[in-house]
């Protein structure tokens, strides 16, 4: 599974109720959003400006590691 980590979106789970409700959406934490487009892609969003400002790079290196 590849991830991509989405730096410039910022996305607020409670618009996404399609997408809550198909299930291919889950939260990491308090800051993170993972949606699942298909089997070979899996975007990682912030909740929030302050959240991808403090954990961006951590991540960032986190999953060019995986």
């Amino acid at each position: 599974m590849k991830f991509k980590l989405i730096k410039d979106s910022i996305i607020n789970l409670e618009e996404l109720t399609e997408v809550k409700r198909s299930g291919n959406v889950s939260r990491i934490g308090p800051s993170l959003i993972i949606l699942y487009k298909n089997t070979e892609r899996t975007e990682i969003y912030f909740e929030s400006i302050a959240a991808r400002d403090k954990e961006f790079f951590a991540l960032s290196d986190f999953l060019d590691k995986l």
